[in-house]
Formats: structure tokens, C-alpha cells, sequence
């Protein structure tokens, strides 16, 4: 009795499903593996068909005439056979696949490994990076407040150089060869005597004049003088910023507050934002920080640079 068709098929795709299921192979060596389990399972039941084949001959009588005793033997012996051949085949083919997959699997296995260990890896990372951005928040906060200490402190170093310079003025435009250093306190104080109208007599207030820095070109040195009324000091500024000062021998001279030099940073780094004041008509004043002070509806605001944010306009 040869083997059906339909049998060896549903043996086929059975034996296959099983064994890729199992092998969970890319689909390249399952194309593979799908022929040799299709080669394997058609030699099996050719070998079927001979061995049920030679039991028909053997069956057969000298004669010519087959033998009809025990029909029903015939084919329990011939599905015991069937039988006796798949188990063998799906053992070998399970062997064979077990042999293919076990380097796949111990690959897989020790990918899976690496990849614990990866995993293990990144999640310090992500912790470190937390604890990271944790301690750069509180180091940001700490540079915050140290540079607005550091900031407090300087104002108070210019508030007291300030102070010690309250009482001296500077002078720009004053000839060189005008008059030696030893009578320049002498030809200041007549000069200041016309200006403020003194009358012939009054106690004089300049206590010294010195120039500073070093000549460039023809440009003269600039004076400083100290002078030992605040009153006459106040007077000649309020003078020199109305511009109604006279000359100097025939000379133009200017006359500001001797403002320190970190003071005057400060103003000049707000420069852009005193030009919108004045645009806008709006009245500002500078502290002796060198803060620019200004009142807007109700509330002061200050400023020590374009970027302080302690002023809204």
C-alpha cells in the first residue's frame, strides 16, 4: 500500500511548523531548513512505499493470485510501520534542529548577557546624570548669589571711594605751560574766586592741585582739585553743568566730579539705556555706586549694566 499524498503533505507541514516554531530562525536558514526537512520527509516515505511494496510481493501466491486472508492485519502492520518511520525521522530532524539552534541559542544568550549588562550600565549613567544635573542646579544657584554678593560688595568700595572724593573735583582742558605746579592752587583759586564772586578777601578753599596721568600729544594732563567747601564745590558743578563757567585764561575748561573709575564703567556700560531715557523724557539720576536710579510711576529702579535686571521702563 503506497503512502498517501495528502498524508505526506499534513507530515510535511506538521513536522516543519513544529520544528520552526521551536528554532525561531531568521527567515533565510527557515527557507533552508524547510527544504531539508521537505527532502528528509519524502526519503522516509519512499522508504514506506518500498517496504510496503516488498510485504505485497512477499504476500503474493506462487501462483499469481494475492492472498486475501487478514486485510485488516495488512494495514494495522503497514500504519504501525508508517508510524515507526515518522517518530524516527522526527527524532533525527529534531536532533538536527537541535544541533543548528543550540550555537543561535548560546549567541542569543550571550547577547541577552550584554544587554543586562548594558542596561545596568545606562541606568548608573541616567542616575549619575540626575545627581549631575541636581549638583549643577545648586552650583548655578550658589554662583547666583555669590555674584550678586560680589556685586554688593563692590558698591560699597565705590560708595566709600566716592565719599573720600567728595570733596574734589577735576579739571580738563588746562594748559600745560599755564603755570607751574607750585602757584596751580593759587591761579585755580582766583579763577574760581571770579567765578563764584567771592569778595576781595574770602578765606580761600583750594587745599591742593595736582595733575594725573601720563601727557598724550598735545592733550593736557587732567587736575585734580580738592577743595574744602562743600558749598563752593557744589557751586562750581552746578556752574560747569549749566555751562556757564568762564574761561581759564583764555582757555575752555571743563569741570566734572572726580567719579572713580569703576563708577564710571558702569555708567558707561549703560550708555544705550540712558540714550532711551533721555528719548522718552524720562529723569534719571546716578548713584555714587555708579547705579543709574530711576523713578517711574511710583517705584525705583536700579541698574549697574544692561543685563542687571533691577530696572523696568
Amino acid at each position: 500500500m503506497a503512502v498517501p499524498r495528502e498524508f505526506e503533505v499534513l507530515t510535511l507541514i506538521t513536522v516543519k511548523n513544529s520544528m520552526l516554531k521551536s528554532a525561531k530562525l531568521k527567515k533565510g536558514k527557515a527557507s533552508k531548513l524547510e527544504k531539508k526537512l521537505s527532502r528528509s520527509v519524502s526519503s522516509y516515505f519512499q522508504q514506506a512505499d518500498q517496504l510496503s511494496h516488498k510485504s505485497r510481493v512477499g504476500s503474493e501466491s506462487p501462483g499469481g493470485g494475492i492472498m486475501d486472508s487478514a486485510p485488516e492485519l495488512k494495514r494495522t502492520e503497514e500504519l504501525a510501520l508508517f508510524e515507526t518511520l515518522i517518530t524516527d525521522a522526527l527524532e533525527r530532524l529534531s536532533d538536527r534542529v537541535e544541533i543548528m539552534i543550540s550555537p543561535i541559542n548560546e549567541k542569543l544568550q550571550i547577547m541577552n548577557n550584554k544587554l543586562e549588562v548594558i542596561a545596568e550600565e545606562v541606568k548608573k549613567v541616567k542616575i549619575q546624570s540626575e545627581t549631575n544635573a541636581e549638583e549643577i542646579t545648586d552650583l548655578q544657584k550658589t554662583i547666583s548669589k555669590q555674584q550678586e554678593e560680589i556685586v554688593q560688595h563692590q558698591d560699597k568700595l565705590i560708595q566709600i571711594e566716592s565719599y573720600l572724593r567728595h570733596s574734589k573735583i577735576k579739571l580738563c582742558g588746562v594748559p600745560e605751560d599755564m603755570c607751574t605746579s607750585e602757584n596751580l592752587p593759587q591761579t585755580l583759586m582766583s579763577w574760581f574766586g571770579d567765578m563764584l564772586h567771592l569778595e576781595e578777601g574770602t578765606p580761600g578753599f583750594v587745599e591742593t592741585a595736582h595733575r594725573v596721568g601720563n601727557q598724550r600729544w598735545k592733550n593736557p594732563r587732567d587736575i585734580i582739585v580738592q577743595i574744602t567747601s562743600s558749598s563752593a564745590r557744589d557751586e562750581i558743578l552746578s556752574l560747569a553743568r549749566k555751562g556757564k563757567t568762564p574761561r581759564l585764561q583764555n582757555n575752555k575748561v571743563l569741570i566734572f566730579p572726580d567719579t572713580p573709575a569703576e563708577a564710571l564703567q558702569r555708567r558707561k556700560l549703560l550708555k544705550e539705556t540712558v540714550m532711551t531715557l533721555r528719548n522718552m523724557g524720562q529723569k534719571y539720576k546716578w548713584a555714587p555706586s555708579g547705579r543709574l536710579v530711576v523713578t517711574y510711576k511710583g517705584l525705583t529702579h536700579t541698574a549697574y549694566d544692561e543685563r542687571s535686571g533691577h530696572y523696568q521702563i
